[in-house]
């Protein structure tokens, strides 16, 4: 019976030692990442800086970007840090894509995340490395007036619960989510004060 349980122990040892010593990740097309420990060497370079996960993003660590996605990018927001690039796979799920009016985008299309003087920002770049539009979060507060008047005319006594500023080559809009009591709204508004759509 001791030598049954030296075995399995040794077996177990031997099992352990073995699946511990490489562990290989696929995490994108064409990208391998190696994780061998302080063994540097056998990591794939990746093209992104940073780690950053969020809830739109799945594991990112390995994504090859076209150097001209990346230089329309670069050129666009030369102050960009905390750049995380991923392959663009749905809808960004915090705004309302088609009410964005925004191109249908497949795989071959990218969503980078960003930081810029202090705010986050997610932004799209199609396959021909054309970008799409901006997204970023923004505090009702820094809703411009010309905004915040309509929502005061068409939805006084609401409470502001949301405010995603949308920015694209033809516009800069603000998708508003409203509530009062039990009743909700949305609407999109640009920024001279034109509603959009609700």
């Amino acid at each position: 019976m001791t030598i049954k349980n030296g075995m399995a122990g040794l077996i177990a040892a031997l099992v352990f030692t073995a699946c511990g010593q490489n562990s290989t990740k696929t995490t994108g097309e064409n990208d391998t990442t190696v994780n061998n420990g302080n063994n540097r060497d056998n990591m794939t370079s990746n093209n992104v800086t940073g780690d950053t996960m969020n809830k739109n993003t799945m594991d990112h660590t390995s994504v090859n970007i076209p150097d001209n996605t990346k230089q329309a990018f670069t050129s666009k927001y030369p102050n960009a840090t905390n750049v995380n690039w991923r392959k663009y796979d749905r809808p960004y799920e915090d705004i309302d894509w088609t009410w964005a009016g925004w191109p249908s985008l497949d795989t071959n299309a990218y969503q980078v995340t960003y930081t810029d003087n202090g705010n986050e920002y997610n932004a799209w770049y199609d396959k021909n490395n054309t970008w799409i539009g901006t997204v970023s979060n923004l505090d009702a507060a820094g809703l411009p007036q010309k905004v915040n008047d309509v929502i005061q005319k068409n939805y006084s006594g609401f409470t502001v619960t949301s405010v995603k500023r949308e920015n694209d080559k033809n516009r800069t809009a603000y998708e508003i989510k409203l509530e009062k009591d039990q009743q909700k709204a949305k609407i999109m508004v640009d920024e001279n004060g034109r509603i959009i759509k609700k």
